[in-house]
């Protein structure tokens, strides 16, 4: 179990990763067939945007206008701002279709330019001026109750980000786990920080934790994993500590930041299962 003083003093370092984090990874993409699709599920939460779905499509309320996309098409309509055209008379063709996994619309990068968004290099320039890099996702699985996905952290290292059911629906709420012991190489500007909370830590293996949702939703506090026929179950809050946010409750403004130690007999440089959610997943930590 954590020490509540260990966990006191690297609150806010896991605090300051978390931000950094979530400005790196913000902006997630999907590389398919050679084309990058970009979330606009993700730039819509960043510009504040009102976006509404049904299981087919998705339309997007900017301040440019309003943009209609579908499923797996690549047509679109789109009627801007100032624009006194008819809805139905805007047709668009994108250069591809439309994808959506695990919760997220994904569209090529011609649908940004009816949002004043620029692309180029793997960055977006919004129409704030904020730059924005791409957070590369390799999709494992993304259907029915599976859904999880390997993220880009930088500098080789990798996290488990799992998606789950919350209060706006499938895949609305997501857990990230990471190897605490990897976490300096993400954010380098951290590292003194992480080694020293890492060598002060009770023996055993660190996962750094973050859940964030959409919509203000409960979240499972309870994590299985499983490696060579053993089992080991997380809860809060004996092995798994909060070091922000609410156990059971998230939402935009207040995400989740905690750290889960497994036993030393796990082996993250060989694949262990998770189960958090209903939802499984199996993991590589280290390389």
């Amino acid at each position: 179990m954590l020490s509540w003083r260990a966990v006191k003093r690297f609150a806010l370092c896991l605090l300051l990763a978390f931000t950094s984090i979530a400005q790196t990874e913000s902006i997630s993409a999907l590389g398919l067939a050679g084309v990058t699709y970009i979330s606009l599920s993700d730039i819509a939460l960043h510009l504040g945007y009102s976006i509404s779905e049904t299981p087919d499509s998705l339309t997007l309320r900017a301040d440019k206008g309003i943009l209609l996309l579908f499923d797996n098409s690549p047509n679109a309509l789109f009627k801007p701002t100032v624009d006194n055209e008819e809805f139905e008379r805007s047709d668009v063709n994108l250069s591809a279709p439309v994808v959506k996994q695990s919760g997220q619309w994904y569209a090529p990068p011609d649908a940004l330019e009816f949002l004043g968004i620029g692309f180029a290099d793997s960055q977006l320039t919004l129409p704030d001026g904020r730059v924005l890099k791409l957070a590369l996702l390799e999709q494992n699985i993304a259907t029915g109750t599976e859904a999880y996905a390997t993220v880009d952290l930088g500098n080789r290292v990798s996290g488990l980000a799992i998606y789950a059911s919350g209060s706006a629906g499938p895949d609305s709420v997501s857990l990230l786990l990471v190897d605490l012991g990897l976490l300096a190489l993400a954010l380098p500007e951290q590292q003194q920080e992480v080694d020293a909370f890492v060598r002060d830590m009770d023996d055993g293996r660190p996962l750094y934790l973050a859940v964030t949702a959409v919509t203000e939703s409960p979240w499972e506090t309870t994590l299985v994993f499983s490696q060579n026929g053993q089992n080991f179950t997380a809860r809060y809050p004996l092995n798994l500590s909060l070091l922000t946010g609410e156990a059971g409750k998230v939402s935009p403004a207040s995400p989740v930041v905690g750290v889960i130690l497994l036993p030393d007999w796990f082996n993250l440089r060989q694949p262990l299962s998770v189960d958090w959610a209903g939802v499984k997943a199996s993991f590589q930590f280290r390389r």
